[in-house]
């Protein structure tokens, strides 16, 4: 019978495959590393910054104000 592939380890149907699988297990086994628990950090909170609100210029309006009034005593 064809030798069954499973993953890297081929597996004979006989006697001696299962041995092989035994040993393959326990070799596998060892190579594998048990994880480290990673310690959770506990997040710091932020303060909310307040915004500044910004003042609008009242520039551009008095000046439009002011060329208004202008005009209006040049044509009254």
């Amino acid at each position: 019978m064809a030798p069954k592939k499973r993953g890297n380890i081929i597996f004979l149907h006989c006697p001696f495959g299962v041995f092989l699988k035994l040993v393959a297990s326990v070799v596998r086994g060892k190579k594998k590393k048990k994880k480290k628990k990673k310690k959770k950090k506990k997040k710091k909170k932020k303060k909310k910054k307040k915004k500044k609100k910004k003042k609008k210029s009242k520039k551009w309006r008095s000046v439009r104000h002011v060329r208004g009034l202008q005009l209006i005593q040049m044509n009254p």
